[in-house]
């Protein structure tokens, strides 16, 4: 009931590549912690390390039924009054996103150029929430996938 409550809400907030005013690194130290998604045999886990020196590092780990399925490794850093969020997935090219929002409670990232994704979001919803949403095109209003982490301490098991 709750996964079905924030789902519904996270569809009813319009996405928005308006940019904002110039993004702030700082604004993001929101992200920082670690995060887990359990999704039947299948759990995401990310982890980001607050803003310090104009970077932001995170790490993500895909597992189903306890086996590997894939990682990432994740970069935010400040360029000038631009964002850019660099993705490193599973030994692939990394790709660069510019955010079109950075606030207090709302990341949004886009490369229209990348075949897929072209957006991804980050929404706090709560202070132990955040979802996630995943474009695969950037004018779509319909996410490809999405899904919602809990915030755990770091030193979970």
């Amino acid at each position: 009931m709750k996964a079905t409550l924030l789902i519904a809400l996270l569809l009813a907030i319009p996405p928005d590549s308006t940019p904002s005013a110039p993004a702030s690194l700082d604004s993001l130290n929101w992200m920082g912690g670690c995060w887990v998604a359990n999704l039947g045999p299948t759990t995401i886990e990310e982890m980001w390390m607050p803003s310090r020196a104009g970077l932001m590092l995170g790490v993500s780990r895909t597992t189903r039924d306890g086996i590997l399925r894939t990682f990432e490794y994740m970069r935010i850093r400040q360029d000038r009054d631009a964002v850019i969020y660099t993705a490193s997935p599973a030994g692939q090219a990394s790709t660069d996103f510019t955010a079109t929002i950075a606030t207090e409670a709302h990341l949004r990232v886009e490369n229209r150029e990348h075949d897929s994704p072209q957006a991804i979001e980050y929404v706090l919803t709560d202070a132990q929430t955040i979802g996630i949403r995943v474009y695969n095109d950037a004018d779509s209003s319909t996410p490809a996938f999405q899904y919602a982490y809990t915030k755990v301490a770091c030193d979970q098991e």
